[in-house]
């Protein structure tokens, strides 16, 4: 299997939020029969991934969002190992993805974007840990627990700062004698605006990258613009999401009207 480096990992998860570990101690796991697992799973990158036991983790995806979903496994067997990568396509409903896990630690990072059909450019990353990871017991002899993110997207007025993503409520709950679950609510922060609409009318044109070159320009000579830039027209036109406007960005924005009236002809 290739293996991948965590640092790595921490570097493709740009712009993320790196927060402490959070521990996963499951109950007793005779009587599951009661219960009701989810009927598919997402696939893991390698054919013989197949997990002992019934682990998982589930990420919830709202409404119209699209996101990244990157899982990395940390043990003797698979150290540093992406099991999982994943980018959801945009739903009418809230999406549920469902991940298989064995016990072990866990690196995940969840990628959003700033805008409204944007680059995934604003990402979560934490570790967690699902208990008895010695990979030496029958599978009757596992305990087990389900690992919950529920994602929510916060719209923001174009004068907000955007701020990174935040957990908003964090619990361990044990619904009865068979199993506990840890329940992380995550809410990311993002503007009403499509990529690369500088000017806000709901499409992106030639005069979009025309005023975004021209805001490069006043930063370079230390002008001042009649009409400054709003957060959000900046993070709109900051096509390659490193925080910064430059005429790659321009250049960007001006290939997109073409593609589009290309698209149209």
């Amino acid at each position: 299997m290739k293996h991948i480096s965590q640092r790595f990992f921490a570097f493709a998860c740009s712009t993320a939020v790196f927060l402490p570990a959070l521990p996963i101690t499951a109950a007793s796991a005779e009587g599951t029969d009661s219960y009701a697992f989810p009927d598919s799973y997402v696939s893991a990158l390698y054919d013989d991934y197949d997990p002992i036991g019934q682990d998982y983790l589930t990420v919830s995806v709202p409404e119209k969002q699209s996101m990244k979903i990157e899982i990395v496994q940390h043990s003797p067997e698979r150290e540093n190992l992406k099991l999982f990568s994943i980018e959801t396509e945009s739903t009418d409903a809230e999406a549920m993805y469902h991940f298989r896990l064995e016990p072990g630690s866990y690196t995940i990072c969840l990628s959003n974007s700033k805008v409204r059909d944007g680059g995934l450019d604003a990402s979560w990353i934490s570790d967690f840990v699902i208990d008895n990871a010695d990979y030496a017991a029958e599978e009757d002899m596992f305990f087990w627990t389900e690992y919950k993110l529920l994602t929510k997207t916060d719209t923001l007025d174009d004068a907000e700062k955007w701020h990174a993503p935040e957990i908003v409520s964090d619990a361990t709950k044990n619904q009865d004698s068979t199993y506990r679950y840890r329940e992380t609510e995550i809410v990311f922060s993002q503007y009403d605006r499509l990529l690369g609409d500088y000017d806000g009318d709901q499409a992106v044109t030639s005069l979009d990258a025309q005023k975004t070159l021209e805001y490069y320009a006043a930063g370079l000579s230390e002008t001042s613009l009649d009409t400054p830039p709003t957060n959000a027209q900046l993070a709109a036109v900051d096509i390659d999401g490193d925080n910064s406007i430059s005429p790659s960005d321009a250049q960007e924005i001006l290939s997109m009207y073409l593609e589009l009236m290309n698209a149209q002809s």
